[in-house]
């Protein structure tokens, strides 16, 4: 009975320690079917019909994630900036920190829900050390409807930094 009681006790280590954040992402319902596609030193989750379309830039690395009903245009460099002066009336602004990593999701309170873009950065790193996180811009193109806003912001929320 020990035996098995240490047998199982060693299976559940085994589990709990092979799984990490990432995999729990990745297996979130709510992303089932989702494929990360990389953007510089970020990973956002989209539908699989999504393409990553790399445009020149001139100091940046600028260009649009596609999708079948949905385009998201990036621009990832030194001299993108955060959301600042938002007006709280027009939109909602969404502000948190993962792991000394700042990100922003900025969404439309119109009915014509015509805004959805997020902003990521490096707390520790932003502008210090060019070898920190780049800071990355992201933002849905068009005039979206609701449905479109509610799958930009989901896409959006799923940022995180690669390590």
């Amino acid at each position: 009975m020990k035996m098995h009681a240490l047998f199982f006790l060693s299976l559940i280590m085994i589990v709990f320690l092979g799984c990490n954040k990432d995999d729990a992402i990745s297996q979130n319902s709510d992303y089932s079917g989702f494929k990360p596609i990389q953007i510089g030193g970020y990973e956002l989750l989209f539908p699989p019909d999504f393409e990553l379309v790399a445009l020149q830039g001139y100091d940046s690395y600028v260009g649009n994630v596609e999708g079948s009903t949905l385009t998201f245009q990036f621009d990832s460099g030194y001299y993108t900036r955060p959301f600042e002066n938002v007006d709280l009336d027009k939109y909602d602004l969404q502000e948190d920190v993962i792991d000394e990593i700042s990100r922003q999701i900025l969404r439309s309170k119109s009915p014509d829900y015509t805004t959805a873009a997020l902003y990521i950065y490096d707390l520790n790193k932003y502008l210090d050390d060019l070898n920190g996180q780049i800071p990355l811009s992201l933002r849905a193109m068009g005039e979206l409807t609701e449905q479109q806003q509610e799958l930009a912001i989901k896409i959006l929320s799923s940022a995180k930094p690669i390590n």
